[in-house]
């Protein structure tokens, strides 16, 4: 409806906030790794940002779905939860073939980490490397269906 009221500003300061889903053509922005209560995430078509990693401590988090986002970076070491994965980067934005592969190595390392859950790195990313196939392979023994460019 092009009469629909839109949503606009920078989430980050919004630091206490735990569940977060917008879609549409709205334009929020900001850096979600300063979301540190976050527990449930889904955006479609919202131009977030921010290096998911650098929360360090993902285990609380149920959903994590951002389609046409603005994620560029992504630091190793994150400990993932038991949660569906799907981030797709708009064209612009996206991973290199190393974020993803260390994405897919952190999750399969997180003893909390997905079983039973689809994970879809795609959208403007990079596809992995045989450096993440180990990762992969375990995942998929843990019944996860992954998905990357």
């Amino acid at each position: 409806d092009v009469n629909a009221p839109k949503l606009s500003g920078d989430i980050s300061l919004l630091r206490h906030l735990n569940f977060l889903g917008v879609t549409g053509e709205n334009e929020l922005t900001g850096d979600i790794t300063k979301l540190e209560n976050l527990v449930y995430l889904y955006t479609d078509g919202v131009l977030l940002s921010g290096d998911i990693g650098l929360k360090k401590n993902l285990s609380s988090m149920t959903y994590i779905y951002m389609d046409d986002c603005a994620m560029t970076e992504y630091t190793s070491g994150a400990t993932w939860p038991d949660a569906r994965v799907h981030i797709d980067p708009d064209t612009g934005y996206g991973y290199s073939a190393d974020e993803i592969d260390n994405m897919l190595i952190d999750m399969a390392n997180s003893s909390s980490g997905p079983t039973d859950k689809n994970i879809r790195l795609k959208g403007a990313s990079a596809g992995r490397t045989s450096a993440s196939n180990d990762a992969v392979s375990t995942l998929e023994n843990r019944g996860c269906t992954v998905s990357t460019n």
